[in-house]
């Protein structure tokens, strides 16, 4: 009886077993048939034993066509039907091979491959294949995935595409922005962006409307790839006609700030010749607006292919277009300034000129009237051409001043170095402004420490100490003191001039050397001057290879420093 019940037992876990197993199995069936990926299971013979209806897709050979087929066979089917590249045809051979075996799996060589693949309908795609080997009593037999990545890395494509338009746009700015030369950075970032687009030519046009003409489209930058230089064509392109090019669709995108971008065959027949005459199959023009107008546009011409534009390419190239106009607009705008700065250095250069005759004639006549031999003057007469003579001095600084800064923007002046003893001509130059200190009760001050002769223009040295006195002189108050002093330190001569003025407001510091620049202290309101002489030690110093800057003194006032580089006498 116990003997009886224990086979029933047997039995019935039996039973279960299997059932379970079926059940899984048809699980397992369920999966593999119903996978988009293309399952399939070669035995330790070579011979195919499950083909799945993904393979079917991927591999385009139905089941019933391979299953207990060699996969040699099957291999070469493929070849033909399939048109695969030989190298891949060549790799899994042999990859199968090696796999049923030794089951060696060397993944530095990756069992995991990629093949572009051309269906007899002529649709193309990417397949992702692997094997990987499965171990049995009787040996090896090899398992096959594979997977259709057409639409990964057609992503793939599309980002990589547009991570180098960014990139490209941001090397467009840069060159465009950074360029000495407007013109050859243009066409250095034309290239930049031909090549990211692909596009065998990028053009950029003005539209200009002449006084009582016709509109035209002006050639301004372009460039060219090596293929379309090929392409010979005899078409003026420096002046087209607007009415004859410019179609009215493209007009009224355009002037909305939207691309406009056509296959060839699809345009009228004048301006489809034009093109086509050019090898151009497919073109983009992206607007350029400056101050919300419509200046021009940039063309992008296609000569392989009647291709078509994406948003994201077009997204890309509005961007760059607006920088593009933002670096015109600049260029236009620095065109303008230069055509003002140069009538305002020929103004001041020539009212310079012009002051001279009359300042000569008043110092000329003055010198007459202290002539004691024409009747000696009285007290009064004396201290009013005292004054004259104080005020043809000064008004013959300036236009000194002017004139000499005109010939330094102009690039008129050559700087005549010579070898000379810094204490000297700092001695020289105090004895010179003395008298003019004493009468305002100044007391001046020279300290020097030791100071090696340097390599400079004398005569701009004494201008830019000259200056720079005048300048403290002017701030500081009776019964005070001013300090010029002059050290060694490393490879330059630090000089400075020490005042007892109201000090500068330190938002103020960059701006005391510019042109004309002239203080906001109510302390400086009162005190005449052009603001010129600061701005003239600054480009003389630069020209020196040196440095200027101001300080606050400690104890109020402010200290000018200016350096020259020490250069080794050989």
């Amino acid at each position: 009886m116990m003997r009886f019940e224990h086979n029933k037992l047997i039995k019935e876990m039996k039973l279960k077993v299997e059932k379970e197993l079926r059940e899984n199995e048809e699980q397992f069936r369920s999966i593999v048939e119903n996978s988009i990926d293309g399952i399939g299971l070669v035995d330790e013979q070579g011979v195919i034993v499950e083909w799945n209806h993904g393979m079917e897709k991927t591999m385009s050979l139905k089941r019933y066509q391979v299953l207990e087929q060699y996969i040699w066979d099957i291999h070469d089917k493929l070849f033909t039907i399939l048109n695969l590249e030989k190298e891949f045809y060549k790799s899994i051979r042999a990859e199968m091979l090696q796999l049923l075996k030794t089951g060696y799996r060397n993944n530095s060589e990756g069992l995991l491959r990629e093949c572009s693949i051309t269906y007899p309908d002529q649709t193309h795609k990417v397949i992702q294949r692997m094997a990987f080997p499965i171990r049995t009593r009787k040996g090896y037999k090899v398992g096959i995935i594979t997977r259709d990545v057409s639409a990964l890395k057609a992503a793939e494509l599309k980002l990589k595409k547009r991570e180098r338009l960014l990139a490209a746009s941001a090397e467009v700015t840069r060159k465009i922005h950074t360029g000495p030369d407007f013109k050859v950075a243009a066409e250095e970032a034309l290239e930049v962006l031909g090549k990211a687009v692909q596009v065998d030519r990028v053009r950029i046009f003005e539209i200009i409307t002449p006084p009582r003409d016709t509109k035209i489209i002006k050639l301004r930058f372009q460039w060219n790839s090596d293929f379309a230089m090929k392409i010979n064509f005899n078409i003026n392109l420096s002046n087209l006609t607007y009415k004859d090019f410019m179609l009215k669709m493209w007009e009224g995108l355009l002037l909305r700030g939207r691309t406009a971008s056509e296959h060839i065959s699809a345009l009228p027949s004048k301006v489809q010749n034009y093109l086509e005459q050019q090898g151009t199959r497919a073109i983009l023009l992206v607007p350029i607006h400056i101050n919300d107008t419509l200046w021009g546009f940039i063309s992008f011409h296609d000569c392989h292919s009647e291709r078509h534009w994406t948003n994201s390419e077009k997204s890309t190239l509005e961007t760059v277009a607006s920088s593009i106009s933002s670096s015109l607009a600049i260029k236009r705008q620095n065109i303008e300034l230069s055509k003002v700065n140069k009538i305002k250095s020929e103004f001041l250069t020539n009212t310079s000129h012009e002051l001279r005759t009359p300042l000569a004639s008043i110092r000329a006549y003055t010198e007459i009237l202290r002539d004691i031999s024409l009747g000696a003057l009285n007290d009064v007469q004396q201290e009013c051409v005292k004054e004259i003579e104080n005020g043809v001095e000064v008004l013959v600084g300036e236009v000194e001043t002017l004139l000499e800064l005109s010939r330094i923007e102009n690039g008129n002046i050559v700087l005549n170095r010579e070898w000379i003893s810094v204490e000297k001509q700092l001695n020289e130059v105090v004895s010179s402004m003395y008298p003019l200190f004493e009468r305002k009760d100044v007391t001046l001050k020279l300290s020097i420490g030791f100071v090696p002769h340097l390599s400079l223009d004398p005569g701009a040295f004494r201008r830019i100490i000259n200056n720079l006195l005048t300048n403290a002189l002017k701030f500081t108050p009776a019964e005070s003191i001013v300090t010029i002093k002059a050290k060694w330190v490393n490879n330059e001569i630090i000089f400075s001039v020490i005042d007892a003025g109201p000090g500068i407001d330190p938002r103020e510091r960059e701006s005391v050397f510019k042109k004309f620049y002239r203080a906001p202290q109510k302390s400086a309101l009162s005190v005449g001057g052009t603001g010129l002489g600061l701005a003239l030690c600054k480009e003389l110093v630069e020209m020196h290879g040196g440095r200027i800057w101001v300080d606050n003194a400690p104890n109020g006032g402010s200290v000018f420093y200016f350096t020259i580089p020490y250069i080794n006498k050989k």
